[in-house]
């Protein structure tokens, strides 16, 4: 954010939790691309404003049945629209399964989006969790309106993107119609984790990582068959 005499200013700093939330207005900044070493100039006038969100980052470890909770504890909108409601469940297995359960509101019109326990697939190696991102195209992630028209087949895309800190979750969100983002903007999330495997029967076999499984499968669905097998991850 420095950049001479007009680099970004802050407005409506705030802190939730190990997070920071504000928005950057009447300046300018130089936006890097860490990856692919691109540069693009970030200009905004005294009546533009473009909210983010800060924090530590840090790490959670996979496969300790347990799940960590976030609920919504503070939100910074672009422009009109309002995060009225966003809570994440994620499920720490090795694959991680994250379920996503929130709401908002444009002009007396409410949006909802729901996601349950969708799969995680580009995770770290190392057996870590920091964050992650979700979308309609990549994991089904839509949003339903109170006016049908707004959301064709009850599906208007939305992107998250999340990161932990602290014992916080940092999120930007995208609600889009007809490829334009309607509502945005980033939120503070508080968060608290507790044992998934309460329902485990305490008779069953432990299992490592060394090649050698056990497994036990729950299901109501009878017509699921599960044969014998070795070697699941």
């Amino acid at each position: 954010t420095r950049n001479g005499f007009k680099s970004l200013n802050f407005s409506n700093v705030e802190q939730v939790g190990s997070l920071f939330l504000g928005a950057w207005t009447n300046g300018s900044a130089s936006v890097v691309d860490p990856y692919i070493g691109t540069t693009q100039q970030l200009n905004l006038s005294a009546l533009q404003f473009m909210p983010y969100v800060v924090g530590t980052t840090a790490e959670k470890n996979l496969g300790n049945h347990m799940t960590a909770s976030y609920s919504l504890a503070g939100s910074s909108a672009t422009g009109a629209g309002t995060l009225t409601k966003l809570n994440i469940d994620i499920d720490l297995n090795l694959m991680p399964l994250v379920t996503v359960d929130m709401a908002a509101s444009l002009a007396n019109i409410n949006y909802t989006a729901q996601l349950t326990k969708a799969p995680l697939l580009d995770i770290s190696f190392d057996k870590k969790f920091s964050g992650f991102i979700l979308s309609g195209d990549g994991n089904g992630l839509y949003a339903k309106s109170s006016n049908a028209s707004l959301c064709a087949n009850e599906q208007c895309p939305v992107t998250l993107s999340a990161f932990l800190s602290g014992s916080d979750m940092g999120v930007v969100y995208e609600i889009f119609r007809n490829q334009t983002a309607i509502i945005s903007g980033v939120a503070a999330l508080s968060g608290n984790e507790t044992a998934i495997n309460s329902e485990i029967d305490p008779k069953s076999l432990p299992s490592n990582l060394e090649g050698k499984y056990s497994v036990a499968f729950k299901s109501t669905n009878n017509n699921i068959n599960i044969a014998n097998n070795s070697n699941l991850a």
